[in-house]
């Protein structure tokens, strides 16, 4: 069972990663919306669309039957350091490539927090999310705390990749 400290981490990480990912997209112009480093590298709209498309994903996953896994808390610190460090590349599995379908950040913002907030409704009524347990394709077995950690985690690390773009001396003032 979870203790209230866990839950409000993870509730605290949830709303902190979706106002930072917001206030990074908000004020983008088009050109600065869709502007790409390379040609395989993705934009802000690509990592905004991916961000939304892995939470839904993993809300979907987490609200289906469980697995039967040995999960144990001590991964919670694992799912806190390494899903956030973009020092080790992924490549996101097809069906869950940009499909390019916001053509704004506030079409992603909107869509954003309507996944956000499906999020937080599972995670609030989830009597015991330790109970849970899912495949994670690169951590293994985790729980439904981890799995919700993770959604944070994995927000956060896009958002660097964000800020990184928007670093870029090519990119549009």
């Amino acid at each position: 069972m979870l203790t209230q400290q866990e839950r409000d981490l993870a509730v605290e990480l949830l709303e902190a990663s979706h106002r930072d990912v917001c206030d990074g997209i908000c004020d983008l112009t088009p050109e600065q919306w869709t502007f790409r480093e390379s040609a395989d590298r993705w934009s802000v709209a690509e990592c905004a669309e991916h961000i939304a498309m892995v939470e839904s994903f993993v809300i979907g996953y987490l609200s289906a039957d469980s697995e039967e896994l040995s999960t144990s808390p001590k991964r919670d610190a694992t799912v806190l350091k390494y899903v956030p460090d973009r020092g080790t590349r992924f490549t996101a599995p097809q069906f869950l490539v940009p499909q390019g379908r916001f053509k704004s950040p506030a079409d992603a913002m909107m869509e954003l927090k309507s996944v956000r907030d499906r999020s937080a409704e599972w995670f609030s009524k989830c009597d015991d999310p330790r109970s849970l347990a899912r495949t994670h394709p690169a951590l293994g077995a985790l729980d439904g705390y981890q799995w919700t950690l993770s959604i944070s985690c994995h927000a956060r690390r896009h958002l660097d990749q964000i800020s990184q773009i928007k670093e870029h001396p090519s990119f549009p003032r």
